[in-house]
């Protein structure tokens, strides 16, 4: 995916596969209750030869590990119903007194300090942070299953950024340059923006602090992968004033984040647009 001389998108793949041909297949369990953000584990690994498999939440992964035998585990922190942490302890807890221990690898948006620690305390093995690096994430499951050949390759390219509401340069690094899968994760973007913002409007209207956070939490780690910082940056905002329960001022912003939101899907449109007419 770069940008031809009309500012559009053209599609480039440079995944290093012969790399990942090495090791025998894989067979990972990616744990995440954000569609975008399984969807980009699943492709990445995919393309690494690994056979995936995916758990909504904590509790769906903990019944995936009781029924079958895993390599890896990509586990989310923040997830309904069963978060990554407790997630991460019934494992634990079952391997006790054993000589199993299932490699797990924490995902998390917050990327504060304290949180690399406070995931190995809690028995995991590595840490990355959303949005999904190619190489942040292929480096570590290095480390923790003990080899280094997953080095991502990443070609040069220097597109051209087409408006403040999507730049796609760096999402498509991220991407190790699959413009097909920047392209997937934007029509899933597309399709589910619409929706969470009316939830979030309807749970700010019912007074539900902690269930506005969880849906601003959402729409910011799905933007962030498609390098939409606009919304990103808002949807942070608003995550932040969900979890102090100020519902006053999550009002105020509800009209900044829905002109954000509409800007970058006209955006997103007239690209695709674009993209079609010269295709044809």
């Amino acid at each position: 995916l770069v940008g031809n001389k009309r500012g559009n998108l053209v599609t480039q793949h440079s995944l290093r596969e012969e790399g990942a041909r090495l090791l025998p297949a894989l067979r990972m369990l990616v744990a995440e209750d954000n569609l975008v953000n399984q969807r980009l584990a699943q492709r990445l690994l995919e393309k690494l030869g690994h056979h995936v498999v995916l758990a909504h939440n904590g509790k769906e992964a903990v019944d995936q590990l009781a029924r079958k035998d895993f390599d890896l585990v990509l586990m989310d922190i923040q997830m309904p119903i069963m978060d990554g942490f407790q997630a991460t302890e019934a494992i634990r807890e079952k391997e006790r007194g054993s000589d199993k221990h299932l490699p797990i690898v924490a995902m998390t948006a917050h990327a504060m300090r304290g949180d690399r620690e406070r995931c190995i305390e809690a028995g995991m093995d590595g840490y990355v942070s959303k949005p999904i690096d190619t190489h942040a994430l292929t480096t570590t499951m290095g480390e923790v299953l003990g080899n280094n050949i997953y080095q991502s390759e990443v070609i040069k390219v220097v597109p051209k950024s087409n408006s403040g509401a999507f730049d796609f340069i760096p999402a498509l690094k991220r991407m190790n340059n699959d413009g097909e899968l920047l392209k997937e994760l934007v029509n899933i973007v597309l399709q589910d923006l619409p929706g969470q913002f009316d939830e979030l409007a309807n749970a700010i209207q019912q007074a539900d602090s902690d269930l506005a956070g969880k849906i601003t939490h959402k729409i910011k780690g799905s933007v962030s992968n498609i390098g939409a910082a606009d919304v990103q940056q808002v949807a942070s905002s608003m995550e932040k004033l969900a979890r102090e329960g100020n519902l006053a001022d999550l009002q105020k912003r509800l009209p900044s984040l829905k002109h954000e939101i509409d800007t970058l899907i006209i955006t997103l449109k007239q690209m695709e647009q674009s993209r079609d007419r010269d295709a044809a």
